[in-house]
């Protein structure tokens, strides 16, 4: 693993303009996937997949562990993180579709800045250095970013 300072310096060698770029880029990348995710959150109300998670988040917790929903293939990781939310939220009724599609569309903005995380590390570790491998994390993080059918995700109450 790199420092920072060691990251810093490679990054501005020759003339600063990569590091600049980076550090005007991400930001305006992260801030484009915030906006076209939390946009339109409420717009729609709740269809019957996200109405049928509902309805397995009302039981007890220990139902969470039933064979059918460990067994059929659904996102199980997903209802042991929306059960908390689902009781922090349970006193609305009937549930703001928005504030229970905060919990994915928080998730997909985390991922933006890791998408960069990731792919830059990756190709740090193949030894790549051209001017194409430092910007292909930024053109991942964008294509990501402006993804519809990550949006999409970030959207919907359901795993």
């Amino acid at each position: 693993m790199r420092t920072l300072a060691r990251t810093t310096r490679a990054a501005t060698r020759r003339d600063g303009s990569y590091w600049s770029a980076t550090a005007l880029a991400l930001p305006a990348i992260l801030l484009f996937g915030v906006v076209i995710r939390l946009r339109g959150l409420a717009e729609r109300p709740l269809d019957g997949n996200e109405l049928f998670t509902l309805r397995i988040l009302a039981a007890p917790f220990e139902e969470l562990f039933a064979p059918h929903l460990v067994d059929n293939g659904t996102q199980f990781g997903f209802y042991l993180l929306a059960y908390p939310w689902h009781a922090l939220l349970s006193n609305l009724t009937p549930p703001d579709a928005a504030l229970l599609r905060l919990l994915p569309a928080f998730f997909s903005i985390a991922t933006i800045p890791l998408i960069y995380l990731l792919t830059r590390e990756s190709l740090q570790g193949l030894g790549l250095r051209s001017h194409y491998a430092r910007a292909l994390p930024l053109l991942a993080t964008a294509l990501f970013a402006a993804s519809p059918a990550a949006v999409q995700y970030a959207q919907e109450f359901r795993s």
